[in-house]
């Protein structure tokens, strides 16, 4: 029996020394999927062009792809259909694709970190938390604990307006 190859990417600046593709080669042996999954370095000029670049992965077969830095914000207004957990943040890490590009995109960092923090604390509600980084990871972090029930963020960006903005 012969399987399918998925391709998949991640896009994003500063990628070169990436283990995302080693990680998701296995992670698609453990369930027996075929993975393919390549570096798609972007300088991080090009955010106003990515929406013509997804087409064109798409016409080149790519199933879906991780969105990592700069390019998260875009990413989120990208799919036709976005997650509940992209609406909330205005933030994407991961998009499926179609024919035509973009179908569907979601903030697994979000969802992730929530089923992370449920397994070890339960429904123990998060109190006082300090966010260090209000990009795209911290976002979907300040919104996880929200979520959890977190009684005050204290957000902390080396770039000031971007803790301002995400509190």
């Amino acid at each position: 029996m012969t399987m399918t190859a998925h391709r998949l990417g991640l896009v994003g600046s500063g990628i070169d020394m990436s283990l995302a593709p080693a990680f998701h080669v296995l992670a698609g042996k453990l369930v027996g999927i075929e993975v393919s999954y390549e570096l798609i370095p972007r300088d991080p000029t090009v955010a106003p062009e990515l929406g013509d670049f997804m087409r064109r992965l798409a016409a080149d077969g790519y199933e879906g792809v991780n969105v990592t830095v700069p390019f998260k914000t875009w990413a989120s207004q990208a799919a036709a259909e976005p997650s509940a957990d992209v609406v909330a943040t205005g933030v994407a890490n991961t998009l499926l694709l179609g024919p035509d590009g973009p179908t569907h995109a979601y903030n697994t960092d979000m969802s992730g970190f929530t089923w992370a923090y449920r397994r070890r604390f339960g429904h123990e509600p998060p109190g006082t938390v300090a966010v260090l980084g209000a990009g795209g990871v911290g976002t979907a972090n300040a919104a996880a604990l929200v979520d959890l029930g977190a009684t005050a963020l204290r957000i902390y960006d080396v770039v000031t307006d971007r803790s301002r903005t995400l509190a």
